[in-house]
């Protein structure tokens, strides 16, 4: 090919970024459109007596719902089943901490927990770093 049948780089990607660029325009204001119809275009406001404001709410209120039974609530019951675990434990439990570890504890006192993890090697923790109680047994200090 030559140089003067070709097309240069520098004609090709300016015609490509107006697209991309204009059908992004076009896209958020279709997504304005529908999230807020009475508010995209400013000088025309809806007309007196055109319908009550409750089916726009509605799309967001339904984001609400799902955000809260499907983010919010999960995350809220599993904080709760977590904090029961560490009021629980007691000296003696065989835990493993969000690190890894793997130890039983020693002591506890307050939100200190001292956890033996090897023979003579004992380490201080905060309670909410132990994420997980473990069968009897299952750790091995030798």
């Amino acid at each position: 090919m030559s140089k003067n049948n070709s097309k240069s780089l520098n004609e090709f990607y300016p015609k490509l970024w107006h697209n991309s660029t204009q059908f992004m325009n076009q896209f958020l204001n279709s997504i304005l459109i529908f999230l807020f119809p009475f508010s995209v275009n400013a000088e025309s406001p809806p007309a007196q007596g055109s319908g009550s404001m409750i089916p726009t709410l509605i799309f967001p209120l339904l984001l609400l719902l799902i955000f809260y039974f499907f983010l919010i609530r999960p995350q809220n019951k599993k904080n709760k089943e977590l904090n029961t675990m560490i009021s629980k434990l007691i000296v003696g439990d065989e835990v493993v901490t969000m690190t890894g570890m793997y130890g039983i504890i020693t002591s506890i006192d307050g939100q200190v927990v001292k956890l033996k993890i090897s023979k003579g090697v004992v380490i201080q923790l905060q309670k909410h770093t132990i994420i997980s109680p473990l069968p009897k047994g299952t750790v091995d200090l030798s």
